[in-house]
């Protein structure tokens, strides 16, 4: 299965005029195309940045943690599916794939 993405910018998925194929290192299949930002969108991507930092630190702690709580939960959700790109992309066995998975859990819990 082959993914494609474009980059994600300020809340939404922006197009890209040129991409790059993410290979599986075992087998050279392609895994995924990958959108690459030119200079302009890296520029509003940093600007999003900024705005969405200066958001999130006007947030109450508990605010915070439940939205880390969210975003842990939704990785925990995937794990399996997240593990098997892991995999595919950079040819880790399963089982250390897994556990950078359930490290990912961890560090948003």
């Amino acid at each position: 299965m082959e993914l494609r993405t474009q980059p994600y910018i300020g809340g939404k998925f922006v197009d890209a005029a040129s991409s790059f194929g993410v290979r599986n290192p075992w087998d050279d299949s392609t895994v995924a195309q990958v959108g690459m930002a030119d200079r302009k969108m890296l520029e509003e991507a940093l600007a999003a940045a900024q705005s969405a930092g200066a958001e999130l630190q006007a947030l109450k702690p508990y605010q915070r943690a439940e939205l880390l709580a969210s975003i842990s939960a939704k990785i925990a959700e995937r794990k399996e599916e997240l593990a098997k790109l892991i995999v595919s992309e950079v040819g880790k066995p399963i089982a250390l794939a897994r556990g950078e998975v359930e490290r990912a859990v961890g560090t948003f819990k």
